[in-house]
């Protein structure tokens, strides 16, 4: 996924997702570096959703 697809995903802007990766509120295993390109990342949706159903995600949202 892209920060797009998140942000879709979690009812938020692209923006807010970028927070969350940038204070390190996304565990790093679901982020993925495309090498060769300057910090672009992608998002590992089976890790994610893995991620989704074991922790209390509406720590992202107090985040906001």
């Amino acid at each position: 996924l892209n920060y797009e697809q998140m942000a879709k995903l979690f009812l938020v802007e692209k923006s807010t997702v970028r927070n969350w990766v940038n204070r390190k509120q996304i565990p790093d295993d679901i982020i993925f570096k495309m090498p060769g390109k300057k910090g672009a990342i992608r998002f590992i949706k089976p890790k994610l959703e893995e991620w989704i159903t074991k922790s209390n995600v509406k720590e992202l949202y107090a985040s906001i």
